[in-house]
């Protein structure tokens, strides 16, 4: 288990953004994401977060996929106040999914066209557990990896 304060993070955003389709809430506060053949859980109570990873992996995988180098509050203070449209934006503003590997970024655009984000999500979600790879947590969660484009 990793904690970690972080400022200016919203599980909830992100997950409703349309930037992120393999990350769901599990419940309340709670959300399970996807990528690069491995599961993580995280769980918000303000800006304090748990991931449900080691140390490395975090430092390895999760803390640059969810961008958290990236100071988005300073983004938010820079917009200026009289700008209706950008203060509507960055309050809505999650982050950008670097997604789950070259394959995965393809097959999601491919996806994503003339759908609307509960459909991407399911599409994504089907086409993994039709072809991905089948892997499961040491709690017994079991989830499905993009497949690697060698394997196809």
């Amino acid at each position: 288990m990793t904690k970690r304060k972080i400022a200016d993070l919203d599980l909830g955003q992100i997950a409703a953004s349309g930037q992120c389709f393999r990350m769901v809430q599990k419940r309340e506060n709670v959300y399970a994401l996807t990528a690069f053949g491995k599961y993580l859980e995280i769980e918000q109570k303000g800006d304090v977060f748990s991931f449900s990873c080691t140390e490395k992996e975090f430092g390895e995988i999760w803390e640059d996929y969810l961008d958290l180098h990236t100071d988005y509050g300073a983004i938010k203070r820079s917009v200026d106040e009289e700008d209706a449209y950008l203060t509507e934006a960055v309050q809505k503003m999650g982050y950008t999914d670097p997604a789950p590997g070259f394959m995965g970024m393809i097959v999601t655009f491919l996806v994503s066209q003339n759908n609307n984000i509960s459909r991407i999500r399911k599409s994504i979600e089907l086409l993994c557990s039709t072809i991905g790879e089948e892997k499961h947590t040491g709690e017994g969660v079991r989830y499905h990896t993009f497949r690697n484009r060698k394997r196809l």
